[in-house]
Protein backbone atom coordinates (compact mmCIF):
# COMPACT_ATOMS: atom_id res chain seq x y z
CA UNK A 1 0.00 0.00 0.00
CA UNK A 2 1.47 3.35 -1.01
CA UNK A 3 0.96 6.45 1.06
CA UNK A 4 -0.34 9.13 -1.28
CA UNK A 5 1.30 12.55 -1.53
CA UNK A 6 -2.18 14.07 -1.15
CA UNK A 7 -1.98 13.18 2.53
CA UNK A 8 0.46 16.06 2.97
CA UNK A 9 -2.57 18.37 2.96
CA UNK A 10 -3.77 16.80 6.23
CA UNK A 11 -1.85 18.20 9.18
CA UNK A 12 -2.72 15.67 11.89
CA UNK A 13 -3.00 12.04 10.90
CA UNK A 14 -4.10 9.11 13.06
CA UNK A 15 -3.69 5.41 12.40
CA UNK A 16 -5.90 2.96 14.31
CA UNK A 17 -4.11 -0.39 14.38
CA UNK A 18 -5.92 -3.55 15.45
CA UNK A 19 -3.30 -5.66 17.22
CA UNK A 20 -5.44 -8.65 18.20
CA UNK A 21 -4.84 -10.65 15.03
CA UNK A 22 -1.91 -12.01 13.08
CA UNK A 23 -1.11 -9.12 10.76
CA UNK A 24 0.42 -9.63 7.34
CA UNK A 25 3.89 -8.17 6.88
CA UNK A 26 2.46 -5.46 4.60
CA UNK A 27 0.34 -4.08 7.46
CA UNK A 28 3.33 -4.02 9.82
CA UNK A 29 5.42 -2.24 7.17
CA UNK A 30 2.67 0.35 6.58
CA UNK A 31 2.45 0.99 10.31
CA UNK A 32 6.19 1.50 10.54
CA UNK A 33 6.03 4.01 7.65
CA UNK A 34 3.22 6.00 9.24
CA UNK A 35 5.07 6.13 12.55
CA UNK A 36 8.20 7.37 10.78
CA UNK A 37 6.07 10.09 9.15
CA UNK A 38 4.87 11.26 12.56
CA UNK A 39 1.34 9.88 12.52
CA UNK A 40 -0.41 9.42 15.87
CA UNK A 41 -0.92 5.68 16.25
CA UNK A 42 -3.58 4.05 18.40
CA UNK A 43 -3.13 0.32 18.99
CA UNK A 44 -6.19 -1.63 20.08
CA UNK A 45 -6.21 -5.31 21.08
CA UNK A 46 -8.98 -6.13 18.62
CA UNK A 47 -9.32 -8.31 15.55
CA UNK A 48 -9.18 -7.32 11.90
CA UNK A 49 -12.95 -6.69 11.77
CA UNK A 50 -12.69 -3.96 14.45
CA UNK A 51 -14.88 -1.54 12.50
CA UNK A 52 -17.68 -4.09 12.33
CA UNK A 53 -17.31 -5.65 15.78
CA UNK A 54 -16.63 -2.45 17.77
CA UNK A 55 -18.16 0.48 15.83
CA UNK A 56 -18.81 2.54 18.96
CA UNK A 57 -15.18 2.32 20.04
CA UNK A 58 -13.96 3.34 16.59
CA UNK A 59 -16.44 6.25 16.47
CA UNK A 60 -15.20 7.47 19.86
CA UNK A 61 -11.56 7.28 18.73
CA UNK A 62 -12.33 9.20 15.54
CA UNK A 63 -14.18 11.90 17.49
CA UNK A 64 -11.21 12.24 19.86
CA UNK A 65 -8.77 12.43 16.95
CA UNK A 66 -10.78 15.21 15.31
CA UNK A 67 -11.10 17.18 18.54
CA UNK A 68 -7.33 17.00 19.11
CA UNK A 69 -6.47 18.14 15.58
Amino acid sequence: MAISADLDRIADKTLVLATGWEKPTSITASCERTLALGWRTLCLPRGHEIMLEHPGEIAMLLKEAVSQA
